[in-house]
């Protein structure tokens, strides 16, 4: 099966939070991997405000197994009509745009995503606390 990992999975898979493992096991047994610029943009900019440039650019490298998908006149506007016709964000509505071009099923942890037929949503875990020594 072809997948798209969005940018909520793929920062649960970097920072190794509580559903990292389901995110892994998808990513391992995709056929194929689809990967909007969208994606990417996201995720490094998340990354460049919680850790340091050189780490961000490490991290973002393992987005680039997967196909990258630009963002062309297309896509932009079928990304906007999803926006407006689902009532979700633009990145959401390029995110699930690109699975639909593509024929990709979405990984996501984002909830105005999980009532979309092509997502598979995980439910956010909890951090566990680090203990105060």
């Amino acid at each position: 099966m072809k997948w798209l990992i969005d940018s909520s999975a793929w920062i649960e898979l970097l920072t190794e939070g509580p559903k990292a493992k389901e995110v892994a096991v998808t990513i391992e047994a995709a056929e194929a991997l689809v990967v909007p610029s969208a994606v990417l943009a996201e995720v490094h900019h998340w990354l460049l405000q919680e850790t340091d440039p050189a780490r961000a650019l490490v991290a973002v490298a393992s987005l680039r197994q997967g196909e990258m998908v630009p963002v062309d006149e297309s896509l932009a506007m079928k990304s906007a009509e999803l926006a407006h016709d689902q009532g979700i964000g633009i990145i959401q509505a390029m995110v699930v745009a690109t699975a639909r071009q593509r024929k990709a099923r979405v990984l996501s942890m984002d909830p105005a995503l999980a009532r979309l037929a092509e997502v598979e949503w995980i439910v956010p875990g909890k951090k566990k606390k680090k203990d105060k020594a």
